[in-house]
């Protein structure tokens, strides 16, 4: 992950939210093995940043997915 900061990537996650969430629980562990870099430009086309823990809950899947809303005109 340090070398995507490094490289100017920008973890829209962190940058919109102040706290951590966990979207994978397995056991005792929990992580968040999702997550979206985007360039500078792009960044500032993100409009919203979330997780779906329906998925989750609904036990279709092992973590709950990130998603975004992006806009980009052409």
């Amino acid at each position: 992950m340090q070398k995507a900061y490094k490289a100017g990537w920008i973890d829209i996650w962190k940058r919109d939210n102040k706290e951590e969430v966990w979207s994978f629980r397995q056991g005792k562990g929990r992580s968040r093995p999702d997550h979206i870099y985007t360039t500078q430009p792009l960044a500032s086309c993100v409009k919203n940043v979330w997780y779906s823990f329906e998925e989750l809950d609904r036990n279709f899947s092992d973590h709950a997915p990130m998603l975004a809303e992006i806009d980009i005109y052409l």
